[in-house]
């Protein structure tokens, strides 16, 4: 009985006032726990006691949950004329190849960032918002091979302007180039301009296209315009409660997509209201570009992919501050081995991770001049 009074005024107390939880919970600690407190105890009084610390932060937990499940959020970007920041897109694969009959296996790594600083140039009277964004940070590497015997990297925050790089060549002609879309105001991308003077700028500076072919699916108009509808598709353009799904569908330079979003939980820190949404989606390769010729004689075929992350949406700046994604696609490789002359095909399985961050101008300046990023939102 001593237990179970201890529950029922407890979460009485924990209706009016969450602080009292931490000192009723401190009270037991120095009575059941505590060995100077508690000498005069029996080992029975000590596990009821026990017992009724268990069960009463179950049922503040459930109550939590509860108050968490019965609010509502307004998961939509909150922005005006004139508002700026940065976002940056990091990226990061593993690709195996594998050959029938062969034992071993080969490893290929890539590892990209591109950062932008968006602009919110107008608003329109009917809610559709022409959005400026400017490429500011290009960074690029890869490498070939069990032991990297092969390889090349160059980041525009860290690396000299003439660093004797292929990837540089492609890279530093982005840098400073902007981008134009029109967002309505259910979150759809209604124009998006740019691409193909970024495409042209960069082949003038490549014309061999020795470093372009790394980058030729990436300078398409339809990735280039991809990208933010995956970043849009985060926000649902609507109040929505936990466990709300929406859904989205996007055609990248390669697959078909369809994603599920879902509010999973709504958390406070400080005066931050903070929205965990979760997602899952599935790429089918379009059929026109499912084969693809390569060179040599040789082709490519893209195959299926599947992603799943979580985004986290900041109420208070209207935002979505951050976002990670696992995904993993399966592709064939089909060509010619110039040393047997035999015709061979690789199956090439693609594990990737990425990372969305959004900061201010200011941070963005401070990660300019520093080695690491600051990680001041929650």
């Amino acid at each position: 009985m001593l237990g179970f009074g201890w529950i029922g005024m407890l979460v009485v107390d924990t209706m009016h006032d969450s602080k009292n939880v931490a000192s009723n919970v401190n009270v037991w600690w120095h009575y059941v726990v505590d060995p100077h407190t508690y000498r005069g105890t029996t080992m029975r009084r000590r596990g009821i006691l026990l017992l009724s610390v268990f069960h009463t932060l179950l049922i503040v937990a459930g109550a939590s949950a509860g108050l968490d499940a019965s609010r509502a959020i307004d998961l939509r970007p909150h922005w005006e004329e004139g508002d700026a920041f940065y976002i940056e897109w990091d990226w990061t694969s593993e690709n195996i190849w594998t050959r029938k009959g062969a034992s071993g296996y080969w490893i290929g790594n890539t590892h990209d960032r591109f950062g932008f600083i968006f602009r919110v140039e107008a608003i329109q009277p009917n809610g559709t918002a022409r959005i400026k964004l400017t490429y500011d940070r290009m960074e690029s590497a890869y490498w070939w091979g069990n032991e990297r015997e092969e390889g090349d990297a160059w980041d525009s925050d860290t690396d000299p302007p003439d660093a004797q790089s292929k990837l540089r060549t492609v890279l530093q002609p982005m840098l400073g180039v902007t981008l134009t879309m029109e967002v309505d105001r259910d979150g759809r991308i209604v124009s998006f301009t740019g691409a193909d003077a970024l495409r042209r700028k960069v082949e003038q500076a490549d014309p061999d296209k020795d470093a372009l072919k790394w980058f030729d699916k990436c300078l398409d108009g339809q990735s280039q315009r991809s990208r933010w509808e995956h970043w849009l598709g985060m926000y649902a353009f609507k109040p929505v409660e936990r466990c709300d799904e929406w859904k989205r569908e996007i055609s990248s330079a390669i697959h078909d997509q369809a994603i599920t979003y879902s509010l999973d939980r709504i958390n406070t820190y400080e005066d931050h209201v903070l929205a965990i949404v979760h997602f899952k989606g599935r790429g089918i390769p379009r059929a026109d570009c499912k084969t693809e010729e390569i060179g040599d004689g040789a082709t490519w075929e893209y195959g299926e992919s599947s992603f799943t992350g979580r985004s986290t949406f900041d109420s208070r700046r209207g935002l979505i501050v951050r976002r990670r994604v696992e995904g993993r696609r399966l592709s064939s490789r089909t060509g010619q081995n110039p040393e047997s002359g035999k015709k061979e095909r690789y199956k090439v399985r693609t594990t990737s991770k990425g990372r969305l961050l959004t900061l201010t101008l200011e941070e963005r300046d401070t990660q300019k001049h520093s080695s690491a990023a600051p990680l001041t939102q929650p």
